[in-house]
Parts: structure tokens; sequence; C-alpha cells
């Protein structure tokens, strides 16, 4: 009996250590540029980082790229923040061939298949959209970081906004805020459009007031390039020309809708509006301008 609870014991300790060892093995984001794959769970995804001279282990900031497929290009245009806020950068890529437009730009809630030469969309399992990925990198990059309450923004420019959008619909996170920049449609905080518009043709359990009331008390900022323009890579399908004719048109009446609605059934709103003068549609002008600072913290920086 004695022996019997000695090799408990001895099991145990060694267990332990084994967990100490793994624990010990996740070496913390080197300062500088640097990339590695993650592994999370069946899917891996590879990130490029960032982290400043002075990083004082206060803030992550995840940066999202656009259609182009380049998170290298998402670091690069968000370093400078990077510098100002002391914030260590992580930008994800999310490949074309294993994330294509309704898993990265509509963030996996719904599947589209062809069906009779017709798109079909079917709603996934909320353990299956890609939101439920960039949860998970979240703390593994806190665990390599040693702080498992390492508080966390995220901005994304073009494609890159339109995922974080959807992703803010969706999914709740503990994120301090999520700037959308640029994108090219959004969720409207409504069941009269459909998803990805909107709520609408969306189970009940993902698209009823609950969901839109936590929703609309998201941290968000709508950030916008007065001169955006552009209609290269422009979104124009009916349910994105509703919101207007451009980005810019885009942002600004999706923002009124839904500062109206939060108003009009008097539930909490967290949205901001900023605009920028003189950029249009480009991510690095976009986060070069001191007015992304104020997109990130409204009230300033802590």
């Amino acid at each position: 009996m004695a022996r019997a609870r000695s090799l408990s014991v001895a099991a145990a300790l060694v267990a332990a250590l084994v967990m100490g060892a793994a624990a010990a093995g996740a070496a913390p984001i080197p300062f500088g540029l640097a990339d590695q794959e993650i592994a999370l769970g069946a899917t891996s995804l590879r990130i490029y980082t960032y982290k400043p001279p002075g990083y004082d282990g206060r803030r992550m900031l995840l940066a999202f790229h656009g259609s182009g497929r380049s998170a290298i290009d998402a670091r690069r245009d968000a370093r400078n923040l990077g510098d100002k806020l002391q914030a260590v950068v992580v930008a994800p890529l999310f490949d074309a061939a294993r994330f294509p437009v309704w898993a990265y730009q509509e963030a996996g809630i719904t599947v589209t298949s062809k069906q009779g030469g017709t798109s079909h969309r079917s709603p996934r399992s909320p353990a299956e959209w890609t939101g439920q990925l960039v949860l998970q990198l979240i703390e593994v990059v806190r665990r390599e970081e040693g702080r498992p309450d390492l508080p966390y923004w995220m901005i994304g420019h073009s494609a890159g906004a339109q995922f974080l959008g959807r992703f803010a619909a969706f999914l709740p996170s503990e994120a301090q805020r999520i700037v959308l920049a640029n994108p090219s449609a959004y969720v409207a905080p409504t069941r009269k459009a459909k998803f990805p518009y909107g709520y609408g043709g969306l189970p009940s359990a993902i698209s009823g007031d609950k969901q839109i009331r936590r929703y609309l008390a998201m941290p968000i900022t709508v950030y916008l390039g007065k001169e955006d323009n552009r209609l290269q890579g422009l979104d124009t399908s009916r349910g994105a020309y509703a919101q207007g004719e451009n980005r810019r048109e885009r942002g600004e009446a999706v923002f009124r809708e839904a500062e109206a609605t939060a108003k009009a059934k008097g539930w909490p709103f967290g949205w901001r509006l900023v605009e920028v003068a003189g950029v249009g549609h480009t991510g690095d002008g976009m986060y070069a301008r001191l007015e992304a600072v104020t997109a990130l913290f409204p009230d300033g920086p802590p």
C-alpha cells in the first residue's frame, strides 16, 4: 500500500515536471521582426510579429491584412502603431487557399456552395467560425508572453476590416477596441438585410435582439478615409450597395444606423466614428495618421 502511494506521488511529480517544462518551452515573442507557425488544434496559422524595443508587456495589437493576403504588409503598416503604443504587433496570415472569401472576409459564419448554378449559404456551427481561431491564437500569444491577461486591441484594413466587423458582430471577445478601417461592407444591426450585410437569414440563436444588442455595445471604431472613393476591389453586390456607393458612404451610413438603433432601443452603444482627411484606400496611410491612435484609444492611451 505504501509502495503504491509512493509510485502515485512519483507519477504526480513527473507529470508536474513535464507540464512545467512544456510551459517553460513557450518562448516569448522576440524583439524586432519575427514570424512563427502557431498550432491551433487541427489548424495552424503563421503569424508575423513586431516587438518594439521599449515594449513593456502592457499591450498586444492584432493587425489583419486585406484581400492581397499579405500579413507581412499588415505588420509593416501597423509597426508605427506598435512603436507609438509600445505594443507587440501580431499579424496572422489567412491564406486564400484555406480561407476563401466566405471563410475570411465573411468570417466563416456561413459556407457558400453552388447548387443548380446559384450560390447557397449554409450556417456553420459557431465552433467552426474563423474568429474562434483568432481567440485561440490570442491565448497562445498570452502564454508565450507569460501574460494570461495581456490586453489586446484589433485593427484591420479593407478585407481585414470586413473580417473584424463580422467577428465583432457574432463573437464576444475581450478586445479593448476593434478598429474597422475602410471595409467594403458591414454587418448592419438589422434582420432586414441578409447576411453578410445584416443578420437576416440566419438562425435565431445568432440573429436575435440579444446578439444585436451585444454587437452595438462592442468597442468598435469605424475608421474612414474621407477620400476613399475607389471602386477597385469594392464589393459590388446589391447588399453592399444598399449601404452606400463607396466605402466612406457605407461606413457613415452603417454607423448612423447603428447609433439610431441603439438610441431607439435604449441599448448601450460602444461605437465611435473617426474620419481622416486627405487619405484614400490605403492601409499604411490610415495607420500612419495620428487619428489611428484616436481610433484605438478614443479617450487617449492609458
